[in-house]
C-alpha cells in the first residue's frame, strides 16, 4: 500500500487546479484566491512526498529566514495596539507561509508529463483572464454584476475599481503566464499575448497594472542582456531602498515641491506622498522595533486629514518597505534582506532566460507592493507563492525540454 493517497494524480492536478480556477476567482472575487490557494495547499499537504519536501524545506535558508520573520512578527504583536486582532492575523499569515511552502514543493514534483499538462492549462488560464478582464472593462464589469445578482449579494456597489484585483493578478503573473505559451507556441504567438496583456491593462482603470507590466517586460528584455549583472544590481538597489525607505517621503517631497506645485499631482499620488511623508515621522518615533504588527490602522494619527478625503493613513500606507519599518522596526527589516539576498543567490544560478523570467516576475510583484497594496493583505500575500510555483512549473518544464534535445 503507497503512502501517498493521491499519488501522480495529485501532483498533475494541483498546479492545474490553481491555474485554471485563476481566471474566474480573479475576475469575480479576488480575495477568494486565498481560497482557491487554500484548498490546493489542503490537497498538496495529502500528499507524502509533498509533504517531506516541504517539511524538509524548513531546516534549510528559506525555512530559518521565514522562522526568523514569523518569530519577530509574533513578538512584536505584543506591543500593537490591538493584541487579538495582530495575532488573528499573524495565524493567517503563518498558515500562508507554510501553505506557500506546499505550493512550491508540489511544483518541485512535477513530472515532464506533469509539467507539460500544467504548463498548458496556465498559458489557457492566462488566455482566458485577459478576455474576462476585457468583457469587464468593455460592459461594465457585467460578469461580477450577474454572479452577485444571481447570489444576491448585499455587499458594497460594483464600480469601475472591481477589476483592479484582476488586473493585478495578471500583471504580477504575466512573465510565467507568457512563458507557459512560448512552450506551447512559437515567439510570434507569445509576442502577440504579450501586446494583448498590454493594450487591455492600459484601458484598466488601476495604472499601477499597466505600469507594472512595462516594468516587467523591460526587466526581462534588459535581463536577456545582463541577466547575473543586472540582477544582482536590482537586488543591492532593492536591499538599500528598503534599508533607506524612511529618509525617502520627506526628501521626495521636498524636491517635488521646489520643482513644481504638489497640488497639480493627481489626487492618488498627491495623498500618497502625505501618507509616506507621515508614515515616516511616525517610524522615526519607534526605528527599533516598530509600533507591532498590524498597528499601521491604529498608529496615533491616523484618523486626521491632510485635505477633504484624505486620510493621513487609512489602513495602511501603500508601500511595502514603509509598513515594514513603521510595524517591524529596523530589527524586522534586516530580517527581510537575507530573504532578497537568497532569492538573487538561487537565481544567479540560473540561465539568463530563467534569471530573465524571474527578475521580470520580482520586478512587476515590488512595483505594486511599493505603491499599492498593505503587506499583509491574505489575498496579496498569496499571488507571490502561487506565482513562484508558476515560475518552477515553466522552469522544470524548460529543463525536461533541453534535456530531451
Amino acid at each position: 500500500m503507497t503512502d501517498d493517497p493521491l499519488n501522480i494524480s495529485t501532483r498533475k492536478s494541483l498546479i492545474s487546479l490553481v491555474a485554471l480556477f485563476l481566471p474566474p476567482v480573479a475576475v469575480l472575487a479576488p480575495h477568494g484566491l486565498v481560497v482557491l490557494f487554500a484548498i490546493t495547499a489542503l490537497f498538496a499537504a495529502l500528499s507524502t512526498p509533498i509533504r517531506r519536501s516541504a517539511l524538509t524545506s524548513l531546516k534549510q535558508p528559506l525555512g530559518y529566514i521565514l522562522g526568523f520573520i514569523l518569530i519577530w512578527m509574533l513578538c512584536s504583536t505584543l506591543w500593537a495596539p490591538n493584541l487579538l486582532e495582530s495575532l488573528k492575523l499573524w495565524f493567517s499569515v503563518s498558515t500562508i507561509f507554510i501553505g506557500g511552502l506546499l505550493l512550491i514543493a508540489a511544483a518541485r514534483h512535477l513530472s515532464h508529463e506533469e509539467a507539460r499538462i500544467a504548463s498548458a492549462a496556465l498559458a489557457v488560464s492566462g488566455l482566458l483572464l485577459i478576455v474576462l478582464i476585457t468583457v469587464e472593462l468593455s460592459f461594465d464589469n457585467v460578469l461580477v454584476r450577474v454572479v452577485r445578482s444571481f447570489v444576491n449579494y448585499q455587499g458594497s456597489e460594483v464600480t469601475a475599481n472591481n477589476v483592479n484585483g484582476a488586473t493585478t493578478i495578471a500583471a504580477v503573473l504575466a512573465i510565467p503566464i507568457l512563458a507557459a505559451v512560448r512552450a506551447h507556441s512559437n515567439k510570434l504567438c507569445c509576442y502577440g499575448v504579450a501586446v494583448l496583456m498590454l493594450a487591455v491593462l492600459w484601458f484598466a482603470p488601476m495604472e499601477a497594472a499597466s505600469a507594472a507590466l512595462v516594468a516587467a517586460l523591460l526587466s526581462f528584455v534588459l535581463a536577456m542582456a545582463w541577466g547575473r549583472f543586472l540582477f544582482t544590481t536590482l537586488t543591492c538597489f532593492f536591499c538599500i531602498g528598503i534599508m533607506i525607505a524612511p529618509l525617502l517621503p520627506s526628501f521626495f517631497l521636498a524636491s517635488i515641491a521646489k520643482s513644481f506645485d504638489i497640488n497639480t499631482l493627481p489626487s492618488p499620488w498627491l495623498h500618497r506622498i502625505y501618507i509616506w511623508n507621515f508614515v515616516a515621522d511616525r517610524i522615526a518615533e519607534k526605528p527599533f522595533f516598530g509600533w507591532g504588527f498590524d498597528s499601521a490602522r491604529a498608529i496615533p494619527g491616523n484618523d486626521e486629514f491632510f485635505y477633504e478625503g484624505a486620510q493621513a493613513l487609512p489602513l495602511h500606507p501603500h508601500n511595502g518597505a514603509l509598513q515594514l519599518w513603521l510595524e517591524l522596526g529596523a530589527i524586522g527589516v534586516l530580517l527581510f534582506i537575507p530573504l532578497a539576498l537568497l532569492i538573487c543567490i538561487k537565481l544567479r544560478q540560473e540561465q539568463p532566460a530563467v534569471i530573465a523570467m524571474g527578475a521580470a516576475t520580482i520586478v512587476s510583484w515590488a512595483f505594486f507592493s511599493l505603491v499599492s497594496f498593505g503587506a499583509w493583505h491574505n489575498w496579496w500575500l498569496v499571488i507571490p507563492w502561487i506565482g513562484t510555483a508558476m515560475f518552477i512549473l515553466n522552469v522544470r518544464l524548460r529543463r525536461f525540454n533541453n534535456e530531451l534535445q
